[in-house]
C-alpha cells in the first residue's frame, strides 16, 4: 500500500485546504474547560522544567467545517471531484513470459516490459483496512478519540539536575587537570581518579538520559484501557510462544510495573548492552584504562526505560532513565499552583488552545554569571602552556592573548543577563487569535518605562511597522571598540610575522597602515564623541507602504519616465536627542571617508579621479531638513534608473533614510498610527510594536493575481473550474485581516500579547 503523492493532483487540493483551514482555524468561538482537571498542566508536579499543550482540537475541527467560506470552497464541483478520485500513476512492470499468462514475444526475448495504471491508497483507505485487523474499529475509534482532545509533552526535573551535575563532574575535572599542569599523563590519570572517588555520589547518579513524556487525552478512558489490556496480553503471548532465541535472551526487559497505582508496560535497556569493547584501548596507561573504567562502570548501571500506560484520560509514553516520574503530585505541589501559573489561571474558563512553559531552572541550564569566568581563565593558562614552546613574535602573541582572553571574560561579564522563566498560552476570541506571552527573564536592552511617540511618525496607516526602544547603553560601543582594536592589534602582528625583517611587503604594509590610522581614529571619535550620544532617545521603526502611482503620482518622477503600478515606500526611523550632533557626525563621517578615498586614489596605480561622496542637497522643510542627492539630474545622465532614491531626514526629534522624498515629507508630519485593533493602547509605555496591514496587503496583490487567472482561462492554460476555485481560495485567505504585537514591562515582567484579526466571513446559506 503507498500513500498518494505530495505533488499529485488531490493532494494539492487537499493542501489547500488545509491551508484555507488554518487561516480561519481560530475565528469561530470555542468551548473553554477547566485547566486544574481536564489538562495535563493540572496534574503535573511543581517543578517540571517544561511543558507544551495543544487543545481542543475537536472543537477547532468543527469551527473550520461550519465556516461558511470553507464550507463554498469544499463544495465546489472541482474540489468535490479532485478530493473523491484516487491518484493515477504510471507503474512499469516486468512480466516474464510464460504460455498460462499468453503473452506474446519475439522469438528471443523472455521479457516483456508494460504499463498499467495503479490507483494509490490515502490514509482514508488506511483507516478502511485498519478496521479489517483485529480491535481494528476500537482501533480506529480510540485514534480519532486521541486525535480530537489534547496532546502535550513534558520533562521532568532530571533535565535540570543532570546537566547540573554533569557540569559539576566536568568543572571538576577541568580545576583538576589546570592545577596538575607538571605531572604526566598517566600520573593525572591517577590523580584524577582518585578525586573523582571523592565526589558526592548524589552527582553521579544524576547523570542519567533525563526523562520526557509524550501523551493524549481520550474521552472514552474505558476503550483505552482495554486496548492497552489487549497490547499486553500479546506481547506476554508472544514473548512466551516464541521459540527466536534473540527473543527468549531479551524476554526479561519486559516487564508491566506499578507507579501510583497504574500499570504500565516497559522496556528496559540496560547501560552493559553498549559495546564498550570497541573501544580501542591499546595506547592506553594503566592508570588511563582505570579512570576510563570508573566512566564506563557508572554507564553500565544505567538503564534506558521505555513506559506505556493509560492515567485516568491520559495515555502516556515516557522515555528516559526511568519511572519515578509518573508519580502524581500532590495537592499542594502542582505545576498549576505555582505562582508563574496565575496569569494562566485568569483565562481558564475561556478557550485556551496551547499552552507553553518552562522554568526558571530550565532557563538557567549552564547559565552563572560568575562560572563562565573560570572557562576563560583555563583557556588562558591553555595558551600560557602552549607559548612556553614559542618564541619571538609567537610568544609575544601568546602571552598577550592569554591576557586579553581573562579580560575579555571579565567584560563580557557585565554584559550577562539573568535567563527567567517563561510562559506562554493562546486564546480563541470573537474576531481571532490572542497569543500571550510572559517573560521573567532581564532584559537590560529594552526599555519599556515609556510609550512609543515614534509610532506618531509612520505615516499614519502604512503596510508594516515595527518599532521598539532599546536602553540607551553607550558602554555597548566602547565594549565593541575596544575588542576590535585589540583583535587588529592581532592581525596587524600577524601579517608583520609573515613577512621577514626587511622585505619590502613589511614597508608597504606600515606605509598603508600610517595613511589608514588617523581616518580610523576619527570615525572611533566621531561615533563616540557625535553619533551614540545624539541617539540617546533609543527609539526605531522599520515603515514598508505603498503608493498607487495611478491615482497618486510621485512628484521625482519626470513625465516621460515609465511608471510602475505601486511604488513601495521603505524608511528606518530614529528617535534622537540631539540634532546638531546628528548632523555634524554625518558630515564628519562623509568628509573622513572622502580623505580616505583620495589617499587610495592616490596610491592606486591607476591614474585616476577619486571617487567622493558629494555633500547633499538640503531642503528645509516644515518640520525639520531633507537630504537627498538631485534626482532629476541624475536621471538625465544616466546614473540612476529608477524612480527612488534615499532621502535623509533630520528634526529635532527624529532621522530617517526613506526611499523617496513624499515619503519622509510623511514621516515628519505628525500622524499618529491608525489601526482598526481597539485591544492594543498605543499610547501606554511599551518596549516594542509591531502591525501588518494584510488586508491592504491582498487588496494590492488580490487583483493582479485574479487578473493573472483570467489571463490563463482565455489562454487556454486554465480550465474554469479551476479557475473558480483559485478565486474561491482567495476569499478564504483575504479573511486574515492584521497582525498586532506589543511588548509592555509590568510588575518585573515582560508581557508579549500578539493578534490575529480576521474579517466577516460571509453569511450566505450554505446547504
Amino acid at each position: 500500500m503507498t500513500l498518494p503523492s505530495f505533488f499529485s493532483s488531490s493532494a494539492r487540493y487537499r493542501l489547500l485546504l488545509v491551508l484555507s483551514c488554518g487561516f480561519l482555524l481560530f475565528c469561530q468561538p470555542l468551548q473553554g474547560a477547566d485547566l486544574r482537571t481536564d489538562s495535563i498542566v493540572g496534574q503535573l508536579p511543581i517543578d517540571t522544567p517544561f511543558v507544551a499543550v495543544s487543545r481542543l482540537h475537536r472543537e477547532q475541527y468543527e469551527a473550520i467545517k461550519s465556516n461558511p467560506a470553507v464550507q463554498k470552497l469544499i463544495q465546489l464541483e472541482v474540489f468535490q471531484k479532485q478530493w473523491k478520485e484516487g491518484d493515477k500513476k504510471k507503474v512499469r512492470v516486468k512480466i516474464q513470459g510464460d504460455e498460462a499468462l499468453e503473452i506474446e514475444v519475439e522469438a528471443d526475448k523472455t521479457k516483456v516490459e508494460v504499463e498499467v495504471d495503479v490507483e494509490t491508497n490515502d490514509f482514508k483507505e488506511f483507516l478502511e483496512t485498519l478496521k479489517e485487523t483485529p480491535h481494528g474499529e476500537e482501533i480506529v475509534a480510540f485514534l480519532k478519540d486521541a486525535a480530537t482532545h489534547e496532546v502535550f509533552v513534558y520533562g521532568d526535573s532530571s533535565w535540570v539536575t543532570m546537566p547540573q551535575s554533569f557540569q559539576f563532574v566536568m568543572n571538576t575535572m577541568q580545576r583538576f587537570s589546570g592545577s596538575n599542569s607538571d605531572l604526566t599523563d598517566d600520573e593525572k590519570a591517577a590523580k584524577l581518579l582518585d578525586k573523582l572517588k571523592t565526589l558526592p555520589i548524589q552527582q553521579y547518579l544524576n547523570i542519567q538520559l533525563p526523562n520526557i513524556v509524550f501523551g493524549c487525552q481520550v474521552e472514552d478512558a474505558q476503550r483505552a484501557q482495554k486496548l492497552f489490556g489487549q497490547l499486553k496480553e500479546t506481547i506476554e503471548k508472544q514473548l512466551e510462544n516464541s521459540d527466536d532465541e534473540t527473543v527468549q535472551a531479551y524476554r526479561d526487559s519486559f516487564q508491566v510495573q506499578m507507579v501510583d497505582g497504574v500499570e504500565y508496560l516497559t522496556v528496559k535497556i540496560p547501560g552493559s548492552w553498549i559495546p564498550f569493547y570497541l573501544i580501542d584501548r591499546s595506547e592506553m596507561t594503566r592508570n588511563q584504562e582505570a579512570l576510563l573504567e570508573f566512566f564506563l562502570d557508572g554507564i553500565r548501571k544505567r538503564s534506558f526505560i521505555m513506559a506505556l500506560g493509560v492515567r485516568d484520560h491520559s495515555v502516556l509514553l515516557s522515555l528516559g532513565g526511568d519511572i519515578k516520574h509518573l508519580n502524581r503530585p500532590t495537592e499542594e505541589k502542582r505545576l498549576i499552583d505555582h505562582p508563574h501559573m496565575a496569569k494562566l489561571l485568569e483565562m481558564a474558563d475561556q478557550k485556551v488552545t496551547s499552552i507553553t512553559y518552562y522554568s526558571e531552572g530550565m532557563a538557567q541550564i549552564g547559565w552563572k554569571k560568575d562560572g563562565n569566568l573560570k572557562g576563560y581563565e583555563n583557556w588562558a593558562q591553555e595558551i600560557r602552556n602552549q607559548s612556553e614552546e614559542s618564541e619571538g613574535i609567537a610568544k609575544v602573541i601568546s602571552d598577550q592573548a592569554a591576557e586579553d582572553v581573562v579580560e575579555f571574560g571579565r567584560d563580557l561579564q557585565k554584559f550577562q543577563s539573568k535567563p527567567g522563566a517563561h510562559l506562554g498560552y493562546s486564546l480563541m476570541t470573537a474576531d481571532g487569535l490572542d497569543r500571550v506571552s510572559y517573560n521573567w527573564s532581564e532584559h537590560p536592552e529594552r526599555d519599556g518605562s515609556q510609550p512609543l511617540t515614534i509610532l506618531d511618525h509612520v505615516g499614519g496607516h502604512p503596510l508594516l511597522v515595527v518599532a521598539g526602544r532599546k536602553a540607551y547603553r553607550p558602554e555597548v560601543y566602547e565594549f565593541r571598540s575596544k575588542w576590535l582594536t585589540r583583535t587588529w592589534w592581532y592581525i596587524n602582528k600577524g601579517v608583520l610575522a609573515f613577512y621577514p625583517e626587511g622585505a619590502n611587503e613589511r614597508f608597504i604594509y606600515a606605509a598603508i597602515l600610517d595613511q589608514i590610522r588617523p581616518h580610523v581614529i576619527e570615525f572611533d571619535r566621531i561615533t563616540r564623541e557625535l553619533f551614540v550620544p545624539a541617539f540617546n532617545d533609543g527609539q526605531a521603526a522599520l515603515v514598508i507602504d505603498a503608493v498607487d502611482l495611478r491615482e497618486e503620482p510621485n512628484e521625482l518622477i519626470k513625465e516621460d519616465f515609465p511608471t510602475y503600478p505601486y511604488l513601495p515606500q521603505v524608511g528606518i526611523i530614529w528617535g534622537i536627542s540631539d540634532r546638531d550632533k546628528l548632523v555634524k557626525a554625518c558630515d564628519g563621517y562623509r568628509k573622513a571617508l572622502n580623505q580616505l578615498l583620495v589617499k587610495a586614489s592616490v596610491m592606486s596605480p591607476d591614474d585616476e579621479e577619486p571617487i567622493v561622496i558629494p555633500k547633499p542637497t538640503a531642503e528645509e522643510v516644515e518640520g525639520g531638513t531633507l537630504y537627498h542627492q538631485d534626482l532629476k539630474k541624475m536621471i538625465a545622465e544616466g546614473e540612476n534608473e529608477i524612480p527612488v532614491l534615499p532621502v535623509g531626514v533630520v528634526s529635532d526629534s527624529l532621522a530617517a533614510i526613506t526611499s523617496d522624498k513624499n515619503f519622509a515629507m510623511k514621516v515628519l508630519e505628525s500622524n499618529k498610527l491608525e489601526i482598526d485593533v481597539p485591544e492594543t493602547q498605543l499610547d501606554q509605555a511599551m518596549s516594542c510594536f509591531s502591525y501588518v496591514d494584510l488586508e491592504r496587503f491582498w487588496s494590492l496583490l488580490k487583483p493582479r493575481l485574479l487578473e493573472d487567472v483570467e489571463k490563463k482561462v482565455e489562454a487556454g492554460e486554465m480550465d474554469k473550474d479551476r479557475a473558480e476555485f483559485a478565486r474561491a481560495f482567495w476569499d478564504v485567505v483575504t479573511q486574515l485581516k492584521s497582525v498586532t504585537s506589543s511588548t509592555v514591562h509590568e510588575d518585573d515582567v515582560w508581557i508579549q500579547r500578539s493578534h490575529i484579526r480576521f474579517g466577516e466571513v460571509g453569511t450566505e446559506d450554505v446547504e
